[in-house]
């Protein structure tokens, strides 16, 4: 196997020969130099030329000396196919993986699963050499709240969902709910959704016309019926979502909420506001937001820091939760 420098003088020269263009005057090695310093690759004018003299020793490359500096590209009728992927390529791979991964098809995801683990692969390769492949250890993405793990999931019954999903025909489940033995259930794929770490099919059951959220961690099984699924018509999925009230969508019957707040969350809202047009008048913060219940569950969150004013029936509905909550811990 090759030393991991030999390993990084071939990436970065095949880097170097996807940069040449077909046809035209060429690039320089100047240019050239800059094109890889973009890509991670920082090597002087000098070594790209040494590069392109070794690199046309073994390709149809030709050097146009009709002006100064020369131009390089490749050779009048050489076919131009070099394959693999370029340092940006393999760390946009890499990183989009983990996120995309729960929302294609498995089908999809088998065919991409060879040009993950080529990025991974570059990434690993050429990380001593190029300043991109080590991006993802200089950044980090931290959630606001204490996160769920994420359920886990049977990897056949996700495929199947994804193919009746796809193939737009009905599917057997047994699905099970949070307490009791699963049950039998027909449904009619209509979409998946994504929230924090648990995926959901949004679907109907058997004649019922209501579409309802099923989480796919607690489908014990799941058989095609190659049977076409009943879509409404004019479906469209994000209007489905607030209809059914899933809360993923953005127009939950707004509303004007009135908020007093201490000092310190004043300052987290000046910086980081609740929703455009938001204002703050003497420790009060007011501001147009959707009614869903993630809303009551950041009030809640934020405790004796914020008070609702209005509407009177959010202030209600905090209110009843918090006593209650206060009720619990009234013995001690």
């Amino acid at each position: 196997m090759p030393s991991a420098p030999t390993r990084s003088t071939l990436a970065r020269q095949w880097q170097l020969l996807s940069l040449l263009p077909a046809r035209g005057p060429g690039q320089s090695a100047s240019a050239l130099c800059d094109e890889l310093a973009l890509r991670g690759y920082h090597v002087s004018k000098r070594q790209v030329e040494r590069d392109l003299r070794e690199l046309a020793s073994l390709f149809p490359l030709h050097r146009n000396d009709a002006s100064i500096p020369y131009g390089w590209r490749w050779a009048d009728g050489a076919e131009r196919c070099v394959p693999g992927m370029d340092t940006a390529e393999a760390l946009s791979l890499a990183m989009a993986h983990q996120m995309v991964a729960p929302l294609l098809p498995a089908s999809m995801l088998d065919l991409l699963r060879p040009r993950f683990v080529m990025a991974e692969r570059m990434l690993a390769e050429v990380g001593q050499s190029n300043q991109l492949a080590s991006w993802r250890n200089k950044i980090h993405s931290a959630p606001m709240q204490l996160g769920l793990m994420a359920p886990l999931i049977d990897a056949e019954v996700v495929r199947t969902v994804h193919e009746a999903l796809l193939g737009e025909e009905q599917i057997d489940i047994g699905y099970r709910q949070a307490a009791g033995a699963p049950r039998a259930l027909r449904l009619h794929p209509l979409g998946l959704v994504q929230r924090g770490p648990v995926g959901y099919l949004l679907a109907t059951a058997w004649e019922y016309e209501d579409p309802r959220l099923y989480a796919l961690h607690r489908m014990v099984s799941a058989r095609r019926t190659h049977e076409p699924a009943r879509i409404p018509p004019g479906f469209d999925l994000q209007t489905s979502l607030v209809k059914s009230g899933a809360q993923f969508g953005d127009d939950l019957a707004p509303m004007e909420v009135q908020l007093r707040c201490d000092a310190s969350l004043i300052n987290i809202l000046q910086e980081t506001p609740l929703a455009v047009g938001q204002t703050i008048l003497d420790g009060v913060v007011t501001a147009t937001l959707p009614n869903s219940w993630e809303l009551q569950w950041w009030i809640l969150s934020q405790g004796p820091a914020v008070e609702v004013l209005a509407p009177p029936a959010l202030r209600r509905a905090i209110a009843e939760c918090l006593n209650a909550a206060s009720g619990l811990y009234a013995a001690e």
